[in-house]
């Protein structure tokens, strides 16, 4: 499986003195490694699986705006940075569905999985988490 997402953060702080948005954005390619056990049934086949995974960021931006609101004087800095996304994160998934059984070769399923990446080494700052729903044909 081959999985491609853009995911959008926004965040919004206001303190006494000051205030700060971050927004950020990026897209990934997220490759699963799963074991999967079906349980055994004739027509309809509930499974669970659980793995690992890895993302390749294919491309990150992000930019913190921090206002200063100090002895009546309004401030703004803008930074604007892409270093924040790793290139390589780990992960794990793991979930559980139902297949359906068409034909001895063909098969209708359905597919809810969690998805975590960990903050790596390079970045501390993000970490992603997902619920994907997912159904296919199997031939």
């Amino acid at each position: 499986e081959l999985y491609y997402s853009e995911h959008n953060y926004s965040y919004n702080f206001i303190g006494e003195k000051v205030e700060v948005d971050f927004d950020a954005n990026f897209s990934n390619i997220s490759v699963p490694v799963l074991l999967r056990y079906t349980f055994p049934s004739n027509k309809f086949r509930p499974f669970i699986n659980a793995g690992g995974l890895i993302a390749y960021n294919v491309n990150g931006e992000s930019t913190l705006y921090i206002t200063n609101t100090e002895n009546m004087t309004i401030e703004t800095n803008v930074i604007t940075d892409s270093n924040l996304f790793p290139i390589f994160q780990l992960g794990i998934s793991f979930g559980g569905g139902l297949e359906c059984v068409i034909t001895p070769k063909h098969s209708l399923f359905f597919d809810v999985r969690y998805n975590n990446t960990f903050p790596s080494a390079e970045s501390v700052y993000f970490s992603v988490s997902s619920l994907n729903f997912t159904t296919g044909f199997n031939f």
